[in-house]
């Protein structure tokens, strides 16, 4: 039988991970969280055992990355809605009605291609 993380530890290895990837110190993230440096350092070492919802929240927007991915609930550190949504808020309403008419006219294509395969693999 496999072992499997808790919540705690997951959140652990990848708040550690991502502090690094940005360069930040513990020191840095605490200030940032407004939280001690002792309360990062326990979490990271994973001995912590429960993160105050709030804090965790914190320290995902210090981050710059989602709550759901720290506690291991999605595999990305921003969800891909999030990344879309960033872009489309960027656009024009002219922008985004011309941008869903493309999405649109692509998605008929994908479902026709996808029919087509359909009927030839049955033959």
């Amino acid at each position: 039988m496999g072992y499997k993380m808790d919540i705690c530890q997951v959140a652990a290895l990848r708040i550690r991970k991502m502090r690094l990837e940005k360069n930040m110190t513990i020191d840095d993230l605490a200030e940032k969280c407004d939280v001690s440096t002792q309360t990062i350092k326990l979490i990271e070492a994973g001995r912590r055992n429960f993160i105050n919802p709030k804090t965790l929240y914190t320290i995902a927007n210090s981050l710059n990355v989602s709550s759901d991915y720290l506690i291991g609930r999605i595999d990305t550190p921003v969800p891909e809605s999030t990344v879309v949504g960033n872009l489309i808020s960027e656009l024009t309403t002219e922008e985004v009605i011309y941008l869903v008419s493309i999405l649109s006219r692509y998605v008929e294509i994908l479902k026709k291609a996808g029919t087509d395969r359909n009927e030839n693999s049955s033959v």
